[in-house]
């Protein structure tokens, strides 16, 4: 199925944790391309650039597991526990 689609196979020892410049430097090789990690665009303006009010951490996506707004999209501070600050996604 690679092969058809014209995508390389990389054989990955398993291992309880992987060095992300190691496997990056395997799939450059593969794929010919540079091994330089790529950098996220500090003018983004998705959600995962903005700060907790609270604590200052990043606040992530989240989907609620439980309640009445079970299976709905928010934000949430990346410190939980430690920080329970929440607040709905933003409008796009």
């Amino acid at each position: 199925m690679f092969a058809t689609a014209g995508l390389p196979l990389l054989h990955v020892a398993a291992a309880r944790s992987y060095s992300v410049a190691e496997l990056a430097a395997q799939i450059a090789e593969k794929t010919q391309q540079p091994s330089e990690l790529p950098h996220g665009n500090s003018n983004s303006e998705s959600p995962s650039s903005l700060q907790c009010p609270k604590c200052g951490s990043e606040l992530v996506q989240r989907i609620s597991s439980k309640g009445p707004n079970q299976g709905q999209p928010f934000l949430g501070c990346s410190a939980y526990p430690k920080c329970r600050h929440t607040e709905p996604l933003p409008p796009r």
